[in-house]
């Protein structure tokens, strides 16, 4: 819960960042979501996590997470950019724009309601998501917290 927790933490602002087309986050996200979508999650996963500075730390646990999390942010980054393109196109969208409302403001009050179901369901998939791939670590033996050699 806490690995989709953190990755929906990071790609919902990333996802409106884009979305505003802000300093270029939206090539970042593109090239983001293209280059980690072509290799396994699990393959992405195990060779971030076998690197010695992660591998050795006394923060492993914290560090997996964040690697398990940070790996997938830009599909579900992706996912929400479509659905606020998708819902900044309708009228009263553009009438909150036109009467000069903040870009805060249209997000939190205008756009959000409209994908608050569409990311409940992305947030319960990538749940199941999520599980499977701790598994296949635990299989591997990745989870398993290491002592340092001494």
């Amino acid at each position: 819960m806490l690995i989709t927790l953190v990755r929906y933490i990071v790609a919902i602002p990333l996802a409106f960042l884009a979305h505003k087309k802000w300093l270029g986050i939206h090539v970042f996200l593109k090239w983001i979501n293209g280059f980690l979508s072509y290799v396994p999650t699990i393959i992405m996963v195990l060779l971030l996590a076998m690197l010695p500075p992660f591998l050795f730390t006394e923060n492993r646990v914290m560090i997996m997470i964040l690697i398990v999390a940070m790996v997938e942010v830009g599909r579900a980054a992706e996912s929400i950019k479509i659905d606020l393109d998708e819902a900044a196109s309708k009228e009263h969208i553009l009438s909150a724009i036109s009467v000069g409302s903040s870009a805060l403001r249209v997000f939190r009050y205008y756009l959000l309601p409209f994908i608050y179901g569409k990311l409940i369901v992305y947030m319960v998939s990538d749940l199941g998501k999520v599980m499977f791939l701790v598994g296949q670590l635990a299989f591997v033996g990745v989870l398993s917290h290491k002592k340092s050699f001494k």
